[in-house]
């Protein structure tokens, strides 16, 4: 004889159907395979050396010819000394840019004494720092300064533009989570002075096949970042990523993954667990 089950017992059951458990829902995208050219954006600081202009004898200051701040030219006349026997005009040594002068018309000069300092044009260099891990990602992709474009963004108020040449990129300093590299800079025209900060871009000469994931797939734990990938029975596992450089809200990564998986989007979900995804 067949068994029924209890009113009062059926009731129990069906009003506690909300404690089952029950499969969460979750946005998901695809890891992507792109060819693209990899491409990072920093922040440069240009440098110039400074010359510093002294008397070549002792005398008198009889004329000075170019005013602090001015640009001169090689071979510009800059002062004039006056000696027991003859007057000189001192030329400026390279193009640049004058700075301060520390003596005025009519003065008495001792010899070697400092009358201006002098910041030249030529060679000028663009200071930047690199973040440790794009450094990583670039070695890891067997990139050489040959490699790698330098495009200046436009700068306000300026229709300067420059052709940089990455075989002079050279490594200036490093510290905990940076390291800081440096290019020359060609400045026939004076269009740049010493202290100017440029938007720089650094990216690949070429294209390369990459795996790229979005930003929001990704999740961070103290010493590595991992996705949440969905078999194909929906059910979550945890892989461990190296990230490499962000495109537009994707991330480059190495690791176990192919184009086409299945990641999940913005909430954590326990490795293990099934779930019903909800494509994005």
């Amino acid at each position: 004889m067949r068994k029924l089950i209890p009113p009062m017992l059926l009731f129990a059951l069906v009003g506690c159907s909300d404690w089952l458990p029950s499969r969460h829902e979750v946005n998901v995208a695809q890891v992507q395979a792109r060819d693209i050219a990899p491409s990072h954006r920093v922040t440069a600081t240009l440098h110039s050396h400074t010359l510093a202009l002294s008397a070549p004898h002792s005398g008198k200051i009889t004329a000075i010819f170019t005013p602090s701040g001015n640009k001169v030219e090689p071979q510009q006349p800059l002062y004039q000394i006056t000696l027991p026997n003859e007057v000189i005009d001192i030329r400026a040594p390279v193009a640049g840019r004058l700075g301060d002068w520390h003596i005025s018309q009519g003065q008495t000069v001792a010899v070697n004494q400092r009358l201006v300092e002098l910041t030249q044009f030529e060679p000028m260099t663009l200071h930047f720092p690199v973040e440790r891990h794009v450094v990583h990602t670039i070695d890891t992709m067997g990139l050489t300064p040959a490699d790698i474009q330098f495009a200046m963004f436009p700068i306000a108020d300026s229709n300067a533009s420059v052709a940089l040449n990455a075989t002079s990129l050279h490594r200036a300093g490093a510290n905990d989570t940076a390291l800081e590299f440096a290019l020359d800079v060609p400045n026939p025209r004076g269009q740049f002075f010493s202290g100017m900060s440029l938007p720089l871009e650094l990216k690949a000469a070429t294209e390369r096949s990459m795996l790229l994931v979005p930003e929001s797939a990704l999740f961070h734990a103290n010493n590595h970042s991992y996705v949440l990938k969905i078999d194909h029975s929906n059910r979550v596992a945890k892989h461990v990523v190296e990230l490499g450089l962000l495109q537009q809200q994707w991330r480059i990564v190495k690791g176990d993954l192919v184009a086409g998986d299945r990641l999940v989007l913005g909430q954590h979900v326990e490795p293990g667990s099934k779930v019903s995804p909800i494509a994005r």
